[in-house]
């Protein structure tokens, strides 16, 4: 009998404790009083003691019970998914439209290697097991493509198509790729030019004097060659290096939407262009974080810039912008910059995946960058700090870098 009334007593004090609200708990105490009552007979219980608003719960779930078998089924609350949600199905389909637009348009000379840098990118980066299943085999297809088509006789002789060939060859490692014997065809097509500025066909010594166009181009390709020498072979050095190019390029002023007096802005345009690839490089295209004390001008250019971009509805740039935020850590929650842009490119997706008038551009290229924007801006991502590359610019920015770090092999270049 005892052993019965503390069984008793325990499962009441349980039932209790498991009650998520007011109403269970006043449930549970109305049941348990019940059981007792049969479990002692001949005994009294004391007055139940409930505060009104338990007592009325405990009722209303009485009298629910009972309403279940009578009344028709309610309607379900239906939830708006969150933006989180929505981001990361804008991102799916976007990237199954890309997937779906290269098939159709791709080619050596009009996507060629860009296409592979939108789909390796994505795989290399991406925190969704979903894009980076599709991305992938996207990815290595294309680049094993475009290698075999660098190897046909006299398709690297052009300066152009020599720093396309080793910007691939990056991608070796990350593709699952044998970059010979392209790379032995790479190093003598390259062992001809005497120069950086014989490779890059500008004046690298008055740098103040290039254009927007020379500046983003000389960007990226001391980018490749910079990521060339770590990663491919020392013989890829160049006298100018990416360093001499990154301490400019982070003290210039660039032009202000209200300063500029060229048509239709086009120097201010061309300006945060450059600023985000300015910021693309130091993250390595998406692979590290960037803090703000890396880009001392262009942040706050890229800050100033964001509302005037976004009332343009100019989709490439502040989806660019966005790229850029993420990679500092900003996000929907912390950043109202980020929550308006994604906003804005949720709104502007179209029904199959895609973003822009992609249609009436004459370029494929100009024609995939709206999406391909996008899909980069939005997307989540797997940063990797304290990687190889960013220790190497860390330590062409700021010398005493490597001595604070004790700087270990693997910071210096590769060795065939």
């Amino acid at each position: 009998m005892a052993l019965g009334v503390v069984f008793l007593l325990v499962a009441l004090v349980v039932s209790v404790a498991s009650g998520s609200s007011e109403v269970d708990r006043g449930t549970s105490i109305v049941d348990g009083r019940s059981l007792l009552s049969a479990a002692l007979p001949g005994h009294r219980l004391p007055p139940l003691r409930l505060d009104s608003g338990r007592a009325r719960a405990g009722r209303l779930r009485l009298r629910s019970r009972l309403d279940l078998e009578t009344q028709l089924p309610t309607r379900r609350l239906v939830l708006r998914p969150s933006l989180l949600d929505e981001r990361r199905e804008a991102v799916r389909r976007g990237v199954r439209w890309l997937r779906w637009y290269v098939a159709r348009h791709w080619s050596y000379r009009e996507l060629g290697n860009n296409a592979v840098y939108i789909f390796r990118e994505l795989a290399e980066t991406t925190a969704d097991d979903v894009v980076r299943r599709i991305c992938y085999p996207v990815a290595r297809r294309l680049a094993l493509r475009m290698k075999a088509y660098y190897l046909g006789r006299g398709r690297i002789d052009e300066r152009d198509d020599l720093l396309e060939a080793i910007d691939l060859l990056t991608f070796h490692r990350v593709l699952h790729f044998d970059p010979q014997p392209l790379l032995d065809r790479v190093l003598a097509r390259f062992s001809r030019y005497r120069t950086a500025e014989a490779l890059y066909d500008v004046d690298l010594d008055r740098l103040d004097r290039l254009d927007d166009d020379d500046l983003f181009d000389l960007l990226i390709n001391t980018y490749v060659l910079e990521k060339a020498w770590l990663t491919l072979s020392p013989q890829l050095a160049t006298d100018f290096h990416l360093g001499q190019l990154i301490r400019f390029l982070r003290q210039r002023p660039y032009v202000e939407h209200d300063k500029d007096t060229s048509d239709d802005q086009d120097h201010f345009y061309a300006d945060a262009y450059l600023a985000t690839h300015v910021a693309f490089v130091f993250t390595n295209y998406g692979v590290a974080p960037l803090r703000r004390a890396d880009v001392p001008r262009v942040y706050p250019f890229l800050r100033r810039s964001f509302p005037i971009l976004l009332a343009a509805k100019h989709i490439e740039l502040v989806a660019e912008l966005l790229d850029v935020y993420r990679s500092m850590g900003r996000s929907e929650r912390n950043d109202g910059q980020v929550e308006r842009g994604t906003r804005f490119l949720l709104r502007t997706q179209a029904s199959d995946g895609s973003w822009g008038p992609w249609r009436k551009e004459k370029s494929r290229y100009d024609a995939v960058h709206y999406t391909w924007a996008a899909v980069h801006g939005l997307r989540d991502r797997t940063l990797r700090r304290d990687t190889r590359y960013e220790r190497h610019l860390e330590r062409l920015l700021d010398p005493h870098a490597a001595i604070r770090r004790h700087v270990d092999p693997s910071l210096e270049p590769a060795r065939n």
